[in-house]
């Protein structure tokens, strides 16, 4: 796996671990990242926390949000599940979000690597990672460090916004 570029000096952006106060943060690079997916809602407060801080299988220090000038551009998590480990499995989740503007300009690559280290100094072999049809710019970031597409996944979506009848 080969070292991200620097298109942006590293000093300009911070990394920070996500924690309770990081949440609007996070709720806002994702609500962004995924803005053109056509069945995306912004999370709730309630919301991101159960899908980060109170998961189990959660650890903050393998989880980064990315500030460059100051502004959150994006986010990302290493989430390794103990119950996969326990069964003999060796690998973890990545997940990337970045916001659409910036994009392409080393904030993706930079939060890769750091995944990738997390995933390595916990002794983990294989990585995995989700992209939607609509995310040229993460086959873009995942292809090159030899991710493949393993299998698709259909959803059956409803159409629409009225309420689902009881």
């Amino acid at each position: 796996m080969s070292q991200p570029s620097l298109a942006h000096n590293v000093a300009d952006m911070e990394f920070r671990h996500l924690s309770d106060d990081q949440l609007e943060s996070y709720i806002d690079i994702v609500a962004r990242s995924r803005a053109d997916h056509p069945f995306e809602r912004r999370l709730t407060l309630g919301e991101a926390r159960v899908w980060t801080l109170t998961d189990p299988d959660f650890k903050p220090e393998g989880s980064w949000v990315a500030y460059l000038d100051g502004e959150a551009v994006g986010y990302a998590d290493v989430v390794i599940e103990e119950s996969r480990i326990a069964m003999g499995m060796n690998d973890g989740y990545i997940d990337i979000e970045v916001v659409p503007e910036h994009r392409c300009k080393d904030v993706e690559q930079q939060l890769l690597a750091l995944c990738l280290d997390y995933l390595r100094s916990k002794g983990i072999g294989k990585a995995r990672s989700r992209s939607h049809v609509t995310d040229s710019w993460r086959r873009g970031l995942l292809e090159p460090e030899s991710f493949a597409e393993e299998y698709r996944v259909y959803s059956l979506l409803r159409r629409g916004r009225s309420a689902v009848p009881p």
